[in-house]
């Protein structure tokens, strides 16, 4: 292989606070430039094998996509949202996440941040929520947890031969290996020996120790496919309705739903921006129940609201997440006169948070 000097960038890796003085590094008569970092297949090699500068410019991509789609946060529907963001963002927290899931736990958070600030745009969802809440309504599983499901995977086609020679050579042995008894672990393999927290938080020493805590009847797994879909996170199917309607008033209903709304109840109690939760009408706490059923300053739209829907089947837990008991057409029609409700009232307005 012929290299070409101009386009070729020297990177030592060391991790002593002081290198000692060496010479610069010449090829075919030209010093190389010396660097502290280098951009390889899309991830990003530091000195001192740290992730920090890969995990930075991660975050600086999908932050700067996602302050481009919060321009559409009103304009476009839930579901173009969530497209956007599954299509275009999240791929570039996942790639390759199995070889650097082992970084610094306060930038691993960082990007979890992007996600739930990803989440806010597709729901509508205000500052200060609860983010238990955002994250439930979204469905999206944690970035943590398809690291793990992906290391697991590269994991088991190093161990079954399924990757390059070069991998498997890398593989600890295992414990039926140094001992003569039958043991439970035997089939374990032997954690390495770290002397440096970089090693330590590789994806070697992290792997094996996840692995060795898997079933045994997952770990005997003979097909790839199958053992990825055991220990692939499964997300949960989010719920058709909350994507149903204009988008003003199913960003309304999402609030509503976690705990966001301008009601003074969630102003107060959930948001910290007021400090009474009381009603205008002079209830102590206007809540979801109090404005959908009991408020007097609204009891002319409620009427019309009762002439539509009975009040009887209606209850917030079938307002806001629908009733698994009815058919969709019934949950529709609900959910449409509960939009005509709020528009009547007038209650809500958009907020740029």
């Amino acid at each position: 292989m012929r290299f070409s000097p101009p386009k070729t960038e020297s990177l030592i890796i060391y991790n002593k606070t002081n290198l000692a003085e060496h010479p610069p590094i010449h090829v075919h008569g030209s010093a190389l430039n010396e660097v502290s970092y280098h951009k390889h297949l899309g991830i990003i090699l530091s000195k001192d094998l740290s992730w920090h500068k890969h995990i930075s410019s991660i975050e600086f991509k999908t932050t700067s996509l996602l302050n481009r789609m919060t321009r559409f946060k009103y304009i476009l529907d839930r579901r173009s949202l969530e497209r956007i963001y599954i299509c275009n963002i999240r791929p570039l927290m996942e790639y390759r996440d199995a070889i650097w899931a082992g970084g610094d736990q306060p930038d691993l958070d960082r990007l979890e941040m992007v996600q739930k600030d990803a989440a806010r745009v597709v729901t509508g969802a205000t500052a200060r929520c609860s983010t238990v809440l955002l994250m439930k309504d979204v469905t999206w599983a944690l970035l943590q947890s398809t690291r793990r499901s992906h290391r697991l995977t590269l994991f088991y086609k190093i161990v079954n031969g399924l990757s390059p020679p070069y991998l498997s050579e890398l593989l600890p042995t295992r414990v039926a290996d140094r001992m003569r008894y039958a043991l439970r672990t035997s089939q374990d393999f032997i954690m390495p020996v770290c002397r440096t927290n970089a090693f330590n938080s590789s994806f070697l020493p992290n792997i094996v120790m996840e692995y060795n805590g898997l079933d045994q009847d997952i770990r005997n797994e003979i097909s790839r496919s199958r053992l990825k879909n055991k220990c692939r996170v499964h997300r949960e199917r989010a719920n058709s309705l909350y994507y149903y309607g204009p988008r003003f008033l199913n960003v309304q209903i999402a609030r509503l739903r976690i705990g966001c709304s301008n009601l003074h109840s969630h102003l107060c109690c959930n948001l910290h921006v007021e400090e009474s939760a009381s009603c205008k009408c002079g209830y102590a706490d206007e809540d979801c129940e109090h404005y959908f059923f009991c408020c007097e300053a609204y009891a002319a739209q409620r009427l019309q609201l009762f002439r539509v829907i009975d009040q009887a089947i209606l209850s917030i837990q079938t307002i806001l997440h629908s009733d698994a008991n009815i058919s969709l057409e019934d949950n529709i029609k609900i959910l449409d006169a509960i939009h005509q409700y709020i528009i009547d009232m007038g209650r809500f307005r958009l907020q740029n948070s």
